[in-house]
């Protein structure tokens, strides 16, 4: 499945719906499908939200919603052999081809990411044999450059899942949704935040498989 193919999909809403909200709609979907399995401190609001997942849409428009979530999921299972920022990709895609609603957003390239990954993370040969790393993104945007940055470390042979933990935030919850799936698609262990980098505002947090399984479980990462 590519991008491109899973975009296709969403032609079905032509003359019906918005095709960006339909694809925030999967993603927030999807994202908090995936909180509710592996994700133990996930908020009653999140799950109320799932539980009303795709309201206002006919029956035939909910299946193809699904069918196009599915199609999410086929790219992102790749991603550990090849990363990138689909998600992030694709949502810019969509709002190139409807300008009106970007909302002044321009995700960072990926390649870009890349560049700016190798260049914080630099010379890795000095870590310590069990030292942490901690990495933090206060505007991820889709996650790219937490991607990129996984990415680094896998170059490095460095394991990442062990040795580096993520956390990212927007203030945008589509960008929180697409953040979240992205990392743990790349298997990170990470706290994603619904947040106001400038008031330090957290509206909601949410963690992927990786963080769960390595890091000590506290409620107090919520507040």
């Amino acid at each position: 499945m590519t991008k491109a193919e899973a975009l296709k999909i969403l032609d079905f809403f032509n003359y019906r719906k918005n095709k960006t909200q339909v694809f925030c709609d999967c993603v927030e979907y999807l994202a908090l499908k995936t909180a509710a399995v592996v994700d133990p401190l996930m908020s009653k609001e999140s799950r109320q939200t799932l539980k009303n997942a795709f309201n206002g849409y006919t029956d035939e428009e909910k299946e193809v919603a699904l069918e196009f979530s599915k199609a999410i999921e086929l790219i992102l299972i790749g991603m550990t052999k090849h990363f990138d920022d689909y998600l992030g990709e694709m949502y810019m895609e969509l709002l190139g081809k409807n300008s009106k609603n970007t909302k002044g957003q321009f995700f960072t390239p990926y390649h870009v990411s890349q560049l700016m990954s190798a260049i914080t993370l630099g010379d890795l040969d000095k870590l310590k044999e069990k030292e942490k790393i901690s990495i933090n993104d206060p505007c991820c945007g889709a996650g790219g450059l937490c991607v990129a940055a996984v990415e680094y470390l896998d170059n490095k042979n460095i394991n990442y899942l062990q040795r580096a933990v993520f956390y990212a935030n927007d203030i945008d919850l589509t960008c929180v949704y697409m953040t979240y799936l992205q990392l743990n698609y790349c298997g990170a262990a990470a706290v994603v935040e619904h947040k106001d980098t400038l008031t330090q505002k957290v509206y909601n947090s949410f963690r992927t498989l990786g963080y769960t399984l390595t890091q000590p479980q506290n409620s107090d990462v919520m507040e």
